[in-house]
C-alpha cells in the first residue's frame, strides 16, 4: 500500500491526472470472475487508504493488461475494457522470439465485438519489431499501439521511427515500482514534445475515437527500415 500511494504521488508530481489501473489478467491461470473480484477488492482497499487530497487529484478507471492466449476468445472481453470505454489493453508474449499462433485471429475477434485492442508496450516484442509492416497492418485495421515512457526516455531508435511513421498512438507509464519501473511520464513527454500522443491518452480515457491519420508504410532498404 505504501508503494501504491508513493507511485500515485509521483504521478501527480509529473502532471498526470488520469489513471487506468491495469493488473495482469491471464485467462489460462485464473477465471474472469475471480480476477475481477480480486481487482475490485484491491481497488476499494486503495481508495479507502488514499489521502483525500491525493484521491481528488485523479480520475480513476479500472481495466486489465490482458495476456494473449489462443483461448482468449472464450472470455467476455467487455468486462476487461477500461471502465466505460471500448478499449482493451493486450499484452503479447515476449519471452519467445516466435510470433504467437492465432494472434491475428484473436485480435480480430476482439475488434469484431466493437472493442479496440491496444497493443501493450510494442517495444518488447522483437518478433514484431523485426517487421514493422505488421504494426502498420494493425493500425490500419483499427488497433492502437502503446509504448512505455521509459522507452521514450531511453531513446530507442526503432521506437523513434515508429513514432515518426505514425505507428504509435499512446504513451503510458506501465509503472510497477518506485525505482525499477517508475512512471517517468514527465521526462517522456518533455522528450517527445508531442501534443498528439498526450491528447490520445485523454481521448482513450474518455472513450473517444482516435484518429490515426495516414501512417507511413515501412519499407526495408539495404537491410534498414525506412
Amino acid at each position: 500500500m505504501e508503494t501504491a500511494i508513493a507511485l500515485l504521488s509521483m504521478e501527480k508530481e509529473q502532471g498526470v491526472d488520469k489513471i487506468v489501473f491495469t493488473p495482469h489478467f491471464r485467462c489460462d491461470d485464473i477465471g474472469l470472475d475471480e480476477f475481477l473480484e480480486a481487482r475490485d477488492a484491491a481497488f476499494d482497499l486503495l481508495m479507502n487508504s488514499l489521502p483525500s487530497d491525493l484521491k481528488s487529484s485523479f480520475d480513476f478507471k479500472l481495466g486489465a493488461e490482458v495476456y494473449f492466449s489462443p483461448t482468449l476468445s472464450r472470455v467476455d472481453f467487455s468486462k476487461l475494457c477500461f471502465t466505460d470505454t471500448s478499449y482493451m489493453l493486450v499484452e503479447l508474449p515476449f519471452t519467445s522470439g516466435v510470433r504467437p499462433a492465432f494472434l491475428d485471429d484473436i485480435l480480430y475477434d476482439i475488434s469484431s465485438e466493437g472493442i479496440t485492442p491496444i497493443i501493450a508496450h510494442v517495444e518488447r516484442y522483437p518478433y514484431i519489431l523485426s517487421d514493422p509492416t505488421k504494426i502498420y497492418d494493425w493500425v490500419m485495421a483499427g488497433y492502437l499501439v502503446q509504448i512505455n515512457a521509459k522507452t521514450v526516455v531511453e531513446g530507442d531508435k526503432m521506437i523513434k521511427k515508429l513514432i515518426s511513421w505514425g505507428l504509435v498512438q499512446v504513451v503510458s507509464s506501465d509503472a510497477h515500482s518506485l525505482h525499477r519501473r517508475p512512471p517517468m511520464m514527465d521526462s517522456a513527454f518533455a522528450k517527445l514534445q508531442s501534443d498528439t500522443l498526450l491528447a490520445n491518452g485523454d481521448d482513450i480515457f474518455d472513450n473517444y475515437e482516435i484518429d490515426v491519420g495516414e501512417p507511413h508504410y515501412p519499407r526495408q532498404v539495404l537491410g534498414m527500415w525506412k
